[in-house]
């Protein structure tokens, strides 16, 4: 099963997670790593709107990396590894 977002659009969840990291900045890792997730998120819903381009796996893997480096800095549980 695969996150809505995944199959271009679907869902506002990563639009969401994009608005709430556009002002990250400063110098600690949680801020580093979501200016990071802002950055490689806005790439990819630009890349696969509406629907998935060819080579989104790795686009879909750098924003799952994103995600995992946040939830690593706030000592959460890591989600599985993308495409």
């Amino acid at each position: 099963m695969q996150e809505a977002w995944v199959s271009g659009g679907y869902s506002n969840d990563l639009q969401n997670l994009i608005n709430d990291t556009q002002s990250a900045g400063g110098t600690d890792q949680l801020n580093t790593d979501a200016a990071t997730l802002n950055s490689d998120a806005s790439g990819y819903l630009a890349n696969n709107s509406p629907y998935l381009a060819p080579g989104w796996e790795t686009d879909y893997s750098n924003v799952t990396a994103d995600i995992n480096a946040m939830a690593t800095d706030c000592g959460m549980k890591t989600v599985p590894k993308g495409a």
